[in-house]
């Protein structure tokens, strides 16, 4: 995936600052790809020296002023280009927890149960987050992030827990 792409639809949709992007980043179905702090704003200099995002500083008195970044035609004309593209690359996973499942048959039965539960218990928390995220963003009809890669992390979330409810029953036969 690229960093680029991923900041230009974030803010084709609304203007935001590099940290409110990097925040975006952090959560929901975008979270799975790991960016740091410096490698958005080092994407930003560069959607700015290519003139594909333009910003404006916002002063502030009681903080130090940021910048609010947003896209130029330019960058939606790049943007729609790829989205339009028809090939989409093959997924890859990059889970721990699929190579960890590798010396699953190592564990003894209780082990095993906890790994499985402590997996079904973080997806859960996530769930419960990606709801109440969901419902606020509902209400308020104000969407960072598209609703369907939210409702898309809603559902992986929920695959997640689905998942380790079947794997524990497999301990069990």
């Amino acid at each position: 995936m690229s960093l680029r792409y991923t900041i230009l639809g974030l803010i084709s949709g609304k203007s935001q600052t590099g940290y409110d992007i990097y925040k975006n980043l952090q959560q929901g179905v975008l979270y799975a790809w790991g960016n740091s702090h410096s490698q958005v704003y080092r994407e930003l200099s560069k959607l700015e020296d290519e003139k594909l995002v333009t910003y404006v500083v916002e002063h502030q008195e009681q903080a130090p002023s940021k910048k609010i970044y947003s896209i130029t035609n330019k960058g939606k004309s790049i943007l729609l280009s790829w989205v339009l593209e028809n090939e989409v690359k093959e997924r890859k996973v990059k889970d721990e927890m699929l190579l960890k499942l590798s010396g699953i048959h190592l564990l003894k039965p209780d082990e095993a149960k906890a790994f499985f539960q402590s997996i079904y218990d973080r997806e859960e928390s996530e769930l419960k987050k990606l709801e109440k995220e969901w419902k606020n963003e509902l209400d308020q009809r104000l969407f960072d992030e598209s609703p369907l890669s939210k409702e898309f992390s809603r559902r992986l979330a929920q695959m997640y827990i689905d998942w380790c409810t079947w794997a524990e029953e497999q301990l069990e036969d």
